[in-house]
């Protein structure tokens, strides 16, 4: 194999599975759904991630590939009310159940 190939090749596998990729699964105990989930690294907020399908009572989604560590979440209702949350830990295996109560800790 030429050695340009195995280069881009490496390159390619490199992108495809971050070091430190993590999860968190979402799990909604409250009485409305939650029609959207945006993450920030930093400064901003990252894209929607749920696709337009929100989390209603009793279901729960996946967040991947986010970086490990704590993130500031933004969850919103289908009225756009936003709920913002700090220092949620992405770490896989982690799971952040939102009930009534953990709302009132939103700012």
């Amino acid at each position: 194999m030429p050695h340009k190939m195995i280069l881009a090749l490496s390159a390619l596998l490199a992108f495809a599975e971050p070091a430190s990729a993590a999860a968190l699964k979402i799990v909604n105990k409250t009485r409305e759904p939650i029609a959207e989930v945006q993450i920030s690294h930093g400064s901003g907020w990252g894209p929607p991630q749920l696709d337009g399908r929100p989390i209603r009572f009793g279901e729960s989604r996946t967040l991947r590939w986010v970086a490990d560590g704590k993130r500031r979440l933004m969850l919103k209702n289908a009225g756009g009310e936003e709920c913002i949350l700090d220092g949620i830990d992405f770490e896989e295996g982690k799971v952040l159940t939102v009930t009534d109560r953990v709302l009132t800790l939103c700012k």
